[in-house]
């Protein structure tokens, strides 16, 4: 205001000064100044408020944009202090706010996007489920969908499991493309879910469960029938409801096959005699055979190197030898070992070598046997030399016959207890076994040398008694021949079980 005072002061006297030099009415000419300038700053005032009234309508503008975010993301407004911040400042405050706001939304949208997207892949991972994406407007209501969309996904892995544990109660040797596919399914986890359906774009989990579903009654038809079957055959009554199918089937078959197996012994079974009474009457009867039995599965157990821990004769529920399990075990056994006789020939040789390696080094320090007949060291030579030769071609030739077979039979070879390629690998990384072979084949070159400068004092002292602390001389080792054995090398259901075999079948 000093300056406009000064300004208008100065201006002023500028008039006055002008006016005294010339010819005109110096009152109308004063008011006519004055009227001229307050028109002026009439007019500028004017421009100025017109800006200022602009300003004010964009700042309520961007108010009500402003207070628009903030419903959208479910927040409380901000209250402006209109009385301490000119219109400029709350622009600035307002449009800084709006820039805050729509981050925070590009970030919900984009939340809402991934989960919309994971609602959409376990749909289509759960199979006959369906929402419309679109509809989903806030992550929260996406988050509550997802969630139960898991709880479904997790019920329904229950159920096929379930389904699963039922097929194969009822048969355990079942094994179908659907079974195989469901428990594939089973494992699979969020992360994994799309690698799923674009491997599987037909089968969800629905499907799955259906066909599952579906394969259980017609497997529960195929056993009722035969049930019935043996019902009649074996004049029984069907059981008080509600019982145990499958039990029954088992109890059916085995009372069967006790009956068949007892038709050349005398007895006094009817079709009323329990379960127990049969098998008691079996087990009492057939006392012989079962020893047979035993003595029988010890011979292939030896024959195979079967560790004692996993020895096990299978028994009944009165701890009696099982004969019927026994039989079925030596029948697995004599059939299994024709799969891989040719293999087990040179397990068996190749085994022969290994135990007479071991003897050969407990005697290779008594200096006993360079004393007498040189037929001892002549021996040792012709070992060793067989040995360097028979023994790398042996192992060579298991790695490659033993891999080939359990290629093509989806098994695990097993002697002496354990997989077989497992041995060969342990022995080839035991720094104690490569020794061993390496000092048996690398005394040959010295043995020949001592038989040569011991050839002339052997001569002369022929006559003189052999020393009693000679070792023996080397074994031969078994022939490579075909000959049938009943010997088998166990399958890995075998080892897994441990060889307890006391369930009756």
């Amino acid at each position: 205001m000093h300056l406009l005072g000064e300004v208008a002061n100065q201006t002023w006297l500028r008039l006055e000064d002008l006016l005294q030099d010339l010819d005109l009415d110096h009152e109308k000419e004063r008011q006519a100044f004055i009227d001229d300038t307050r028109i002026f700053f009439h007019e500028r005032l004017a421009i100025y408020e017109q800006q200022r009234n602009d300003l004010d309508n964009h700042v309520k503008k961007l108010s009500e944009q402003m207070f628009q975010l903030f419903d959208a993301l479910n927040l409380p407004y901000v209250t402006l202090n209109k009385q301490q911040m000119t219109l400029i400042e709350q622009r600035t405050f307002i449009n800084d706010k709006i820039d805050e706001l729509k981050n925070l939304i590009f970030e919900r949208d984009k939340e809402l996007i991934e989960l919309r997207g994971q609602i959409q892949m376990k749909m289509k991972f759960i199979g006959n489920i369906h929402f419309n994406i679109d509809e989903i407007n806030s992550t929260n209501q996406a988050q509550s969908i997802l969630s139960d969309l898991t709880q479904q996904l997790t019920k329904l892995k229950q159920d096929i499991t379930i389904l699963l544990d039922q097929i194969h109660s009822l048969s355990p040797d079942l094994i179908s493309q659907h079974q195989i596919l469901a428990k594939s399914y089973l494992i699979i986890t969020d992360g994994n879910e799309s690698s799923w359906l674009t491997a599987h774009q037909s089968i969800t989990g629905h499907v799955l469960h259906t066909q599952l579903a579906k394969e259980y009654q017609d497997l529960r038809e195929i056993l009722l029938e035969e049930v019935r079957r043996l019902r009649l055959e074996l004049e029984q009554d069907e059981p008080v409801s509600p019982y145990d199918l499958q039990q029954e089937l088992v109890d059916l078959r085995i009372r069967k096959r006790y009956l068949l197996l007892l038709k050349d012994f005398p007895h006094k079974l009817t079709s009323r005699s329990t379960l127990n009474e049969i098998r008691q009457t079996y087990e009492r009867l057939t006392a012989s055979l079962r020893a047979q039995a035993r003595e029988k599965l010890k011979s292939l157990w030896d024959q195979l190197d079967v560790p004692n821990d996993q020895r096990v004769f299978p028994k009944t529920k009165e701890n009696d030898d099982d004969y019927l399990a026994m039989n079925d075990e030596i029948h697995q056994l004599e059939t299994y070992v024709e799969s891989i006789r040719p293999v087990l020939i040179k397990i068996q040789k190749r085994e022969w070598y290994k135990k007479e390696m071991v003897e050969f080094e407990k005697h290779a320090g008594d200096p006993a046997r360079l004393r007498g007949n040189s037929t001892q060291l002549l021996k040792e030579e012709k070992f060793r030399k067989d040995l360097s030769r028979e023994f790398p071609k042996l192992t060579d030739d298991l790695n490659r016959m033993v891999a080939e077979w359990e290629e093509s039979s989806g098994k695990k070879l097993i002697y002496g207890g354990e997989p077989y390629l497992e041995t060969m690998k342990k022995e080839k990384l035991s720094v104690d076994f490569d020794l061993l072979h390496l000092r048996l084949l690398t005394k040959c070159q010295l043995l020949v040398q001592t038989i040569n400068n011991d050839s002339t004092s052997n001569a002369t002292s022929s006559s003189q008694p052999l020393s009693p602390k000679s070792p023996p001389l080397p074994r031969t080792p078994p022939p490579s021949s075909t000959t049938k054995t009943t010997s088998r090398i166990p399958t890995m259901n075998f080892v897994n079980s441990n060889r307890k075999m006391n369930k009756p079948t």
